[in-house]
């Protein structure tokens, strides 16, 4: 698969996830069908607007795609729906911070598997 696609599906669905739990504040339990829905629209809007960044700025570094993810991230949540917790940005700050740390560890296994084969 070309590295820019899976890069953006990546980046959706870390979206996905740290939308899914930031909702929900961390209570796993009270995750529902209307969550999964917000956090699709959300990782939608990420995958659009981050390949098109992608396109742009043909950036290939790990930590500036991860970064660029988490800003993304922020602007898409804010937009697709209110936040849960604190200001009108923090549940979207806290969901795009998740993004990039997500994206980073999940660069360290991949070399770290990578290393061990």
């Amino acid at each position: 698969m070309n590295r820019q696609i899976e890069d953006c599906i990546e980046k959706a669905s870390e979206a996905w996830l740290s939308c899914m739990v930031f909702m929900v504040q961390g209570n796993l339990a009270a995750l529902n069908l209307n969550h999964a829905k917000v956090a699709l629209q959300t990782s939608m809007g990420v995958l659009i607007a981050y390949a098109a960044c992608q396109t742009l700025l043909r950036k290939q570094n790990v930590a500036f795609n991860a970064f660029l993810g988490g800003v993304v991230t922020t602007f898409i949540d804010m937009r697709v729906h209110p936040t849960h917790f604190g200001p009108f940005w923090a549940e979207a700050a806290c969901t795009g911070a998740g993004v990039t740390l997500m994206a980073l560890l999940l660069d360290i296994l991949k070399k770290r598997v990578l290393r061990g084969s």
